[in-house]
């Protein structure tokens, strides 16, 4: 994966022995890690706050934090390179993950007037309304569009270039499927003992003080919701679990949101890293890794 500098620069392959794209369900969708072996000649375009770009699709990654990981390493005879670890966010959302200096407060509108306010640059879509949406001073945008996406039993997906679509979950599993497999070779995660400590059931309040409650199963923690009807309390326990983790070879274009069907059942992808790494970075390999879920039962129906 080639990596270009601000001065539009491409890095010699053997400058980035490790890259891995990531893309997830979230609020900023996909970062960037990798690991860059700087001389004095690059230091100055390895910084916070500079701007790296893919080549594949010239996708534009804000660094917000670097590390240095040795010293002295040799390339192609150089002995003055260091080896630097660069993380970085997709430019277009980067202003999701920042901490604001003035409130954001907004009431029936759209996801998207959200996002334009919290300072995201990105297309999108596809959008859903949203009744509340509060943002504090000092806080940073993201945790309050995960909260107020999880009110809608809704997410985001990033389409892996310049556009992101806000979805309900359960039309995710709508579209048809990246990769079929027929036979299951995944790693596969279940615990109804993790489940119900980690997925609550919900309830509010009515104004008249009655007590309301999600349809949910028995046996699960209890959290409160404030200003919730029992639509949004059944939203709040609509949830993504992780089942499976499935390694295969390089596959950018699938990322996180897109369907995998595995023996004839639809897993969506909640998390997607590509790697790419350079033989003396390890045992030098391309490929692909998706942790896959699917929509928990707890929940009867959810408009």
């Amino acid at each position: 994966m080639e990596i270009i500098l601000p001065n539009n620069k491409v890095l010699r392959g053997d400058l980035t022995p490790l890259v891995i794209k990531r893309t997830d369900l979230t609020a900023v969708p996909s970062t960037l890690e990798c690991l860059i072996r700087v001389d004095n000649e690059l230091n100055e375009f390895i910084q916070e706050g500079e701007i790296i770009s893919l080549a594949e699709k010239d996708l534009k990654y804000r660094i917000i934090a670097t590390s240095k990981q040795g010293d002295g390493i040799r390339t192609q005879g150089n002995p003055d390179y260091t080896l630097t670890k660069v993380i970085a966010i997709l430019d277009s959302c980067h202003q999701i993950a920042f901490a604001k200096q003035k409130a954001i407060i907004k009431e029936n509108t759209n996801f998207s007037t959200i996002y334009r306010a919290c300072g995201a640059t990105i297309g999108v879509s596809k959008d859903i309304k949203v009744r509340r949406f509060s943002c504090y001073i000092g806080s940073p945008p993201s945790f309050q569009i995960q909260q107020a996406l999880q009110r809608e039993a809704a997410t985001i997906v990033w389409d892996g270039k310049q556009t992101i679509a806000f979805t309900r979950l359960r039309d995710l599993f709508e579209q048809p499927p990246k990769e079929i497999l027929q036979q299951d070779c995944t790693q596969e995660f279940i615990s109804g003992f993790v489940e119900r400590h980690e997925i609550p059931a919900y309830y509010s309040n009515t104004e008249n003080g009655d007590v309301i409650t999600s349809t949910t199963k028995l046996g699960r923690g209890a959290d409160f919701a404030m200003f919730a009807d029992k639509q949004i309390l059944n939203n709040l326990s609509t949830y993504l679990i992780q089942r499976k983790v499935w390694t295969t070879r390089l596959t950018p274009n699938i990322n996180a949101g897109d369907i995998i069907e595995v023996e004839h059942k639809k897993y969506v992808i909640i998390t997607a890293t590509h790697l790419f790494s350079q033989f003396d970075a390890g045992s030098g390999s391309q490929l692909s890794r998706f942790w896959l879920g699917e929509l928990s039962n707890m929940v009867n129906k959810t408009k």
